[in-house]
């Protein structure tokens, strides 16, 4: 039987850390080069460093980043440039018994390249989709990246139809990020009925209490929070709704019914894009303005500090040194 690859995909700052985590109850390997917690996720990303290197590699090849909107497609010459490095990572994965799994939102994007190379290597996706409000993913992202409202609704609009893009014609399913927080052991149960593996109940234990906290939920929205844009509002309020309710599902399969649905909300969301496209361009290029303006200020602190501290150093110094002769001139 090949081996199952459960992969986790949604926007940025939409739970899938917390997801990732979660796929270790019931047997899946995450790998061993894990990102290390930072302040903005401090329990970890369990991301797999190598493919979130080569991730950002592809999208520097294509002259775009996680937050662009607009991105291109991936040509033959920048998939195969990649293809090798991208396929010894999987297999390096996949050198154990253990079902695995990875999980990088950039992925969301990058799907197809990752797919041919797991389907090139006898291993079967399954799609686990993260579904949170996009007005907490909002507040999350003020926080973290000082994005206006505007232009992080968009782009959770933009992960969330390509996530949804995905589910629409791979095995999968989602899981809601308020509910997995809310009620994690009947999550991993689902889970783990969904992908038919077994669950390993300490770890079930282990991640329900002691990985879950409300301190890593800094907003719950209701389904009738106001965003700024009322079409951004209607848009977004739409397909986090029919998300969410594909996140009480028992399949891992849509039905047509839900297929022409999902395809009927990508739609109008790439018709809003369209429509809007000198402005969504504008404020891409304003986020990576902001960013570099940020960083010049970060690094322009450091350097700042370590002159403070460089000075402190020589006024110490001297003081040492005084003290020092003091103590000479009393002694002799």
């Amino acid at each position: 039987m090949p081996k199952k690859s459960i992969i986790v995909v949604g926007m940025h700052r939409s739970g899938t850390s917390a997801i990732a985590r979660s796929l270790e109850s019931i047997g899946i390997d995450l790998g061993e080069r894990l990102i290390a917690g930072r302040v903005e996720n401090q329990k970890g990303f369990f991301e797999d460093q190598r493919i979130v290197n080569l991730n950002e590699d592809i999208l520097y090849d294509l002259n775009s980043r996680w937050e662009n909107v607009f991105l291109p497609e991936i040509t033959d010459a920048i998939a195969q440039r990649y293809y090798a490095k991208a396929e010894a990572i999987i297999q390096s994965l996949s050198t154990t018994d253990s079902d695995f799994g990875f999980k990088d939102p950039r992925v969301t994007r990058l799907f197809p390249f990752w797919k041919k190379v797991l389907l090139d290597n006898g291993i079967n996706p399954i799609i686990v989709m993260s579904n949170r409000h996009p007005g907490s993913v909002a507040k999350s992202l003020a926080i973290r990246d000082y994005y206006p409202n505007n232009y992080s609704i968009i782009l959770w609009l933009c992960y969330q139809i390509s996530a949804l893009g995905i589910l629409t014609q791979e095995k999968g399913f989602v899981v809601d990020y308020d509910n997995l927080m809310d009620h994690p052991q009947d999550q991993i149960e689902r889970m783990s009925r969904l992908t038919d593996n077994s669950i390993n109940r300490d770890l079930a234990a282990e991640f329900a209490d002691g990985f879950i906290d409300n301190n890593l939920r800094h907003s719950t929205l209701s389904e009738n929070s106001q965003q700024t844009d009322p079409a951004l509002n209607e848009l977004s309020s739409s397909l986090y709704a029919f998300i969410k309710d594909l996140s009480s599902q028992n399949s891992i399969t849509m039905q047509p019914g839900q297929i022409n649905q999902a395809n009927k909300l990508i739609d109008d969301v790439n018709g809003y894009f369209e429509d809007n496209k000198l402005f969504i361009s504008d404020m891409d290029a304003m986020g990576f303005g902001l960013k570099k303006r940020l960083f010049n200020k970060i690094f322009e602190k450091q350097r700042e500090l370590a002159a403070a501290e460089s000075k402190l150093d020589w006024i110490e110094g001297q003081a040492v040194y005084k003290l020092l002769g003091s103590i000479k001139r009393t002694l002799f």
